[in-house]
């Protein structure tokens, strides 16, 4: 050698014949003879034949490569198989010394913590004992050194326990972890410097540590498995199997256990759950429910859909087997679902037709909504037909009965109004050259004559005022104006107005409570009022005087007005008789009238989508109620 060069002592410490124990001694040679050609002399101990030596050194972990010189002493940990390393290493021009001592992170176990320490100011990276870089490590113990060999080092089921889909832990028999794998730790989502040194239980949910504890104890002498949940480093649950069996490493009895993350299979489960649910539940429905795909193609059907079909539907084109259209003037349009639901809308309850291959018609109501994938995309919707042909063809008759029941209305409305306006004529001439009758030739009839001309009389002006108000009844609905917010006092005050000397004569009392504001056509309430009151004041008791009061109540936005008198009463078989036209209970010698005054007043009330009806005690008084819309849902009555 050249004087002045220096020279490269090196000290390789190997455990064994492993695999690692070679490559470092093959890496370590193919770099001295690139970069240190008859400058390096390498020596290599193999300490599992010599454990003494170990002690000398200090050597923790193997392969342990020691620069002896030149000064100061320098160590590099691994395999060497990193050239750039390994330079910096030896302090040689092309780099800098790497490996820096890693955090090893909190532990729970002394004996962990100390051989940590110990790790740290090796500079070795747990990296290098879990990838196998590191076959064996050196641990001081009272009485000696003991080489504990490192299974990655001599084993390549070792890469296989790296790299499988389970986790793999090792713990000792106080439940410290001891090693595990890079998949248990993405199963807690936690750093692996996290979980070595760790209790297993603190990943355990706290509501299954009882569980955990009976598998361990169980575990440590014999298999044993079962299913729990851990909290990963988020807090949140994930649900595991473990299978625990006893494990020798080392030396050391220590337990096994193999994690398999349950989420996606619960989750498949979930969905398998999901599925048949969502299949039980289109195949019991009475509606014809497909699927469609973001092709038009139907990937689901359920039996009402393949019967409204008529054939197979299943990875057809949604429009060939069901051309759905609307009819838009004398225009055909072609309607398809699956054009709304792309878009992200929903359909709800269209009116469309359905013409099958045999022609026949039917009328449906669809419905459909696009299916919302994972990520927010849209790969198809499903829809809903039902099939409303036979309600259309009931609503269709019904239409045309009621269209024939309004022209029949309003046929007889005109026929009423006519027949009444035009019979008026008639019997005025009737009754007027009656009465001429009686008095130009009152001398010469005898009284039976002037009696008979009295009752001729009497029937044609009886007739009038029936005619009149058949009139009236029929101008209920033919001359009603709007409904419209009015004022209850008003149109009471109106009546009044109309019946005082009718009041007066009798000699009656008529009270009332503040009246409100309504929704009501005027004129028409002034006549409820009108014949409600002359009805009080003709039917009365002999020597009594008439007592009349109007009562106001609030029922949900309906105002309930009740007339109560001091009247003969109504017996209760005849509360609905009273209500038709022309009927009577009494003759009318007893009382006068048409019978016609309750029937006009059932005809406004209902007019007004209220309802009328009485109460009564016979010889006591009766009570007339009815309901007219309030305003704005509420009572508005003036202060009186």
């Amino acid at each position: 050698m050249a004087p002045g060069i220096e020279m490269y002592l090196l000290r390789l410490y190997v455990a064994g014949e492993t695999q690692e124990s070679a490559r470092a001694i093959q890496n370590l040679v193919r770099i001295c003879e690139t970069y240190l050609v008859g400058r390096y002399d390498l020596e290599v101990i193999d300490i599992s034949r010599h454990p003494s030596l170990s002690r000398d050194e200090q050597i923790v972990v193997t392969p342990t490569l020691i620069r002896k010189g030149p000064a100061p002493e320098r160590r590099l940990i691994g395999d060497l198989s990193d050239t750039r390393v390994v330079l910096r290493g030896l302090g040689l021009p092309e780099g800098g010394l790497q490996n820096e001592p890693n955090d090893s992170g909190s532990s729970a176990n002394p004996q962990v913590i100390k051989l940590c320490e110990r790790l740290r100011e090796t500079g070795v990276d747990r990296m290098d004992i879990w990838t196998g870089q590191v076959d064996g490590i050196v641990v001081p113990t009272s009485d000696e050194d003991r080489l504990f060999i490192n299974p990655g080092g001599a084993s390549p089921y070792w890469t296989f326990v790296e790299t499988m889909n389970e986790g793999a832990v090792v713990i000792d028999r106080a439940g410290t972890i001891l090693y595990c794998n890079r998949r248990f730790a993405a199963i807690i989502e936690a750093r692996m410097e996290m979980i070595s040194g760790s209790f297993f239980d603190s990943w355990v949910c706290s509501h299954d540590h009882l569980l955990f504890e009976a598998l361990s104890v169980a575990g440590a002498d014999r298999q044993s498995s079962g299913d729990l949940q851990m909290v990963n480093t988020r807090g949140r649950l994930v649900p595991v199997h473990l299978s625990l069996s006893p494990f020798t490493g080392g030396g050391v009895s220590e337990i096994s256990i193999v994690v398999t993350d349950l989420t996606t299979r619960k989750h498949n489960c979930a969905l398998l759950r999901s599925e048949h649910l969502a299949h039980s539940i289109l195949e019991q429905a009475a509606d014809p429910i497909v699927v469609i795909n973001a092709e038009k193609v139907i990937i689901r059907a359920n039996t009402a859909a393949v019967e409204m079909a008529g054939t197979n539907p299943l990875l057809a084109q949604f429009d060939s087997v069901f051309p759905l259209f609307q009819v838009i003037g004398d225009e055909e349009i072609p309607f398809s679902p699956s054009r709304i639901s792309s878009a992200g809308k929903q359909l709800q309850g269209m009116e469309v037709l359905f013409r099958r291959t045999d022609r026949s018609l039917f009328s449906l109501l669809i419905s459909a909504a696009p299916i919302i994938g994972e990520f927010g995309e849209s790969p198809g919707c499903v829809a809903v037909m039902t099939d409303i042909t036979a309600q259309k063809q009931v609503e269709g008759e019904l239409r045309r009965t009621l269209d024939d029941l309004a022209h029949s209305n309003q046929d007889l409305q005109q026929f009423a109004y006519i027949a009444s306006h035009d019979l008026q004529e008639p019997l005025r001439m009737v009754a007027s050259y009656l009465q001429l009758l009686e008095r130009k030739y009152r001398d010469r009839l005898d009284s039976d004559a002037q009696e008979f001309i009295g009752f001729a009389v009497e029937g044609a002006n009886r007739m009038q005022q029936q005619i009149n108000d058949l009139l009236a009844y029929s101008r209920v609905t033919s001359r009603g104006q709007p409904l419209k917010p009015v004022s209850a006092e008003e149109a009471l005050a109106s009546a009044l107005s109309h019946l005082a000397l009718k009041i007066e004569e009798t000699g009656a009392t008529v009270t009332h409570d503040p009246l409100p504001m309504v929704r009501a056509d005027l004129p028409q309430l002034v006549q409820v009022f009108s014949n409600l009151l002359d009805n009080a004041l003709t039917f009365l008791r002999p020597q009594v005087a008439p007592v009349i009061h109007l009562s106001v109540e609030d029922q949900a936005g309906w105002v309930v007005f009740s007339l109560h008198d001091n009247g003969i009463g109504i017996d209760p078989e005849f509360y609905q008789r009273i209500f038709q036209m022309f009927q009577r209970l009494h003759s009318r010698a007893e009382y006068p009238g048409t019978g016609i005054g309750l029937a006009i007043c059932q005809r406004i009330i209902e007019r007004h989508h209220g309802r009328i009806w009485v109460t009564s005690v016979p010889g006591s008084g009766s009570t007339f109620s009815f309901t007219i819309p309030g305003v704005n849902g509420h009572l508005h009555g003036p202060d009186r």
